[in-house]
């Protein structure tokens, strides 16, 4: 294995000067540092990452904890991520929990065990002593997408009441009155606060949110596909169902379609997210978009100016999503 003192030798000068080159401080003449690099190239010598992380405290590495990878919006946030971690010399280490709170403590431990210089996370929960304890122990940590109901928290997201008031006002505006919801989970801020913006336009529309048309599913398409079947068992079915993340609206499609119904002839249906797919189905699908990529570059540029100990005084970020209207809704008397 080749040593720093080989490199030395190869490359006639001091170890002192070679240690210098490697760890990009204190000058170095241009022509010791091509004798050094060449040196280096020729050796194939590799540097320690761990031993540099040790003498350093810093390891240029960002865990990043998000809660469903099988959903293509993380897709997109995850480039975000990594387009500005790259930029500024840190890698990556992904974990996902499944939206599940014991994967969620034990990447915690993970990513604790390996000296993350910074974490950026989409909680499980809002509520969780696995991450009060992480903001007790480590000062870096951004939250992205999802919030949690600690004080001074640092967070990218999209305003989730501004997007779900935009769907169901442009329903409204269509002439619908018996409007449904399949809401995401009420224990995070995206599913909460999608079904408050829900219940705020149908009451300023001077309506009364229906029982029997709220929906409570967990982000995923087999409770989207279970709840759109039992609304359209229902004696009188909605005229319009709202989706509030992409993968449920994938599980509603297919119960609509199943039942042989048509959208939006027998009813129409605006989904959250604006995934690629939207376009190709039959009719476009009407969509929330968010700005996945921004959120992610966002996030980590919130996490950067963290470490690097900069003064932070907006400490939420609140992206603005748009309604995309294509052909999946129609107009009633």
């Amino acid at each position: 294995m080749t040593t720093i003192k080989d490199l030395a030798k190869m490359a006639n000068v001091s170890v002192a000067t070679v240690s210098r080159v490697i760890n990009k401080s204190g000058y170095v003449s241009p022509e010791l540092t091509r004798r050094v690099g060449q040196a280096i190239a020729e050796s194939g010598y590799q540097v320690n990452a761990l031993a540099r992380s040790l003498k350093t405290a810093k390891t240029h590495t960002i865990g990043l904890i998000i809660a469903d990878i099988s959903n293509p919006f993380f897709t997109s946030v995850i480039r975000g991520v990594e387009d500005i971690a790259y930029k500024h010399g840190y890698n990556l280490i992904l974990c996902n929990t499944d939206e599940n709170l014991e994967k969620e403590k034990l990447y915690l431990q993970v990513l604790r065990g390996k000296m993350v210089d910074g974490l950026i996370i989409s909680p499980a929960v809002t509520k969780s002593e696995g991450i009060r304890e992480l903001l007790r122990r480590h000062p870096n940590v951004v939250f992205m997408d999802r919030k949690v109901e600690e004080p001074e928290v640092i967070c990218a997201r999209v305003d989730n009441v501004k997007g779900t008031k935009m769907a169901i006002d442009y329903l409204l505006q269509l002439g619908h009155k018996d409007i449904a919801i399949i809401s995401g989970p009420l224990n995070v801020t995206s599913g909460v606060e999608r079904y408050q913006g829900y219940v705020a336009a149908l009451k300023e529309a001077g309506l009364e949110p229906r029982l029997q048309h709220t929906k409570i599913g967990n982000f995923r398409q087999e409770s989207g596909y279970k709840l759109a079947q039992e609304l359209l068992d229902l004696e009188r079915r909605p005229s319009a169902l709202f989706v509030a993340n992409n993968v449920m609206t994938i599980g509603a499609l297919l119960a609509i379609r199943e039942r042989g119904l048509s959208i939006p002839d027998d009813i129409s249906v605006v989904g959250f997210d604006d995934m690629d797919w939207a376009v190709l189905a039959n009719p476009p699908l009407t969509t929330v978009a968010q700005p996945t990529y921004e959120m992610g570059v966002k996030a980590m540029e919130l996490l950067i100016r963290q470490m690097h100990k900069e003064k932070i005084d907006q400490k939420e970020i609140l992206l603005s999503p748009e309604l995309r209207v294509r052909e999946s809704c129609k107009k009633i008397s």
